[in-house]
């Protein structure tokens, strides 16, 4: 059994697996080889909690069990979706199995679960959805089912996406932005701290962001994404950042080690690494 992280004390929680790569994920690049965490995360606020995205199916009985460990018996579970795609959807049914999901917020079409098998067990839950996406580019808003955790829409996308930073311990959730990292071994920690061996280039972010956003060579030079992104940098006070891939980024050393290097292929996806 894989144990759930404990991120920030009391608070937040990694849970998920880890998956090897061999040119077998794609927005991993093709020739990386080791292995990947996969990650969602449990947020507890008071007297409820947050799950934001449900993991890979591949997982989803490892996060079940783990979110079961650390989920305090009888507390309200909002689901989140960063986005409406399978490695974040796709441990929702098991762990609808086990738990009540009060909430499930998530934006896009009136059914993002297109070709989801438990479509129909979610009805009930999708009826209680809160409709996101009506915030502009850069736009933020406070969920109605936290007080701490707010929302944002960002321009690095093509796909509806959200992020989430969460005030208390200034933590960003970015989705399947900053998921540029990997591991030697499969037990390997899944957090970089500050003095940890930290491997990651410019050049290896370039390659992980263009095998994921393989079309931000070919954007539109006008600079949005990487404004954006200084913008939530600029207003936030950032400790650490959590994907939903790749690992756990914790302190402000490494946070702005690898916001350096994204910052940098944002001003310029046109051109080659330094």
């Amino acid at each position: 059994m894989i144990a759930p992280i404990e991120i920030v004390p009391g608070r937040i929680y990694r849970l998920g697996g880890s998956v090897k790569l061999n040119n077998n994920v794609s927005w991993v690049p093709a020739h990386v080889r080791g292995y990947q965490p996969q990650n969602c995360y449990l947020v507890v606020e008071g007297d409820r909690a947050t799950l934001i995205d449900t993991g890979i199916a591949a997982h989803k009985h490892i996060i079940t069990e783990q979110l079961l460990q650390v989920l305090p018996k009888g507390m309200p579970l909002t689901v989140f979706l960063t986005r409406s795609e399978y490695d974040c959807i796709g441990s929702l049914a098991e762990i609808q199995k086990h738990v009540q999901v009060e909430r499930l917020l998530a934006g896009g079409s009136v059914n993002p679960f297109d070709a989801f098998d438990a479509v129909i067990e979610l009805e009930g839950t999708w009826d209680n959805r809160i409709q996101l996406g009506r915030n502009p580019v850069g736009g933020a808003s406070t969920l109605e089912t936290s007080d701490q955790l707010e929302t944002i829409t960002p321009a690095l996308r093509l796909l509806v996406t959200f992020w989430v930073y969460d005030k208390v311990s200034k933590t960003f959730f970015s989705s399947d932005l900053f998921g540029h990292t990997v591991t030697t071994n499969e037990d390997d920690a899944v957090i970089i701290d500050a003095g940890q061996a930290d491997a990651i280039t410019r050049t290896g972010v370039r390659e992980h962001m263009e095998s994921k956003f393989h079309w931000l060579p070919h954007s539109v030079p006008d600079g949005v994404p990487a404004r954006d992104l200084r913008k939530l940098f600029a207003e936030r006070e950032i400790e650490n950042i959590a994907p939903s891939h790749g690992l756990v980024l914790r302190g402000n050393e490494v946070v702005q080690r690898h916001f350096d290097h994204v910052i940098t292929l944002l001003d310029n996806p046109w051109g080659t690494a330094a």
